[in-house]
């Protein structure tokens, strides 16, 4: 239970507690709060000191009206396309980006067509590659190791992106001495970081033909 104390008056990241008003089920300290844009509302004790309450709500609804500002500039506003759009430029463009060394530090670009037009990104994937068949399909690269640019890109089922991830770790010049060495599928699999299950598509010619 939180302590018990007389926190009226009391300013915290721009909230101010006002009076307290009740014990919620498990005992915690409910207060009316004031927000700083001056709408009362009630927030746990201990949430708004910690900093975990920011505002009264106001703040998500300043946020949801920025991203639709952004949105606004174009004439399609597919929240989720949109959100795919902004992703693939931050791990091309961002070098803050966490993804970055995997996408443009290894030089995978956005063509400046779709980097600069969010309208032409969308339009080339509606005419192109349809509706998102459901939410577990990604927009893949069919080539992974080359840009996203059109006539690169599919919707792709996690297998399919598994799939392609794992013939990255291969080219041709190692397919060639996979299925003419002498070392057993489990050593081949160690040595080239793969699956066995890879090394035996590459021998049996279902990867790799």
């Amino acid at each position: 239970m939180a302590t018990k104390m007389n926190l009226a008056g009391q300013v915290f990241n721009g909230i101010e507690f006002i009076s307290f008003s009740h014990l919620d089920g498990n005992k915690a300290r409910i207060w009316n709060c004031k927000c700083y844009c001056g709408k009362v509302f009630t927030g746990h004790q201990y949430n708004v000191r910690a900093g975990k309450i920011k505002s009264c709500g106001c703040l998500r609804k300043v946020k949801n009206k920025e991203n639709a500002q952004k949105l606004r500039k174009w004439i399609n506003t597919d929240p989720e396309i949109h959100k795919i759009w902004t992703l693939i430029k931050n791990r091309c463009c961002n070098k803050n980006s966490k993804a970055y060394k995997y996408y443009g530090g290894r030089g995978i670009i956005i063509c400046d067509t779709w980097k600069n037009n969010f309208d032409e990104f969308y339009n080339w994937i509606r005419a192109n590659l349809g509706e998102r068949p459901d939410k577990t399909y990604t927009l893949d690269r069919v080539d992974n190791n080359s840009n996203y640019e059109p006539g690169n890109l599919r919707w792709a089922s996690k297998s399919t992106q598994a799939q392609n991830s794992r013939n990255t770790k291969l080219n041709e010049e190692k397919v060639k001495e996979i299925r003419e060495s002498k070392l057993s599928v489990v050593k081949l699999a160690k040595k080239y970081n793969v699956a066995r299950s890879t090394i035996y598509e590459v021998i049996n010619n279902k990867a790799w033909r």
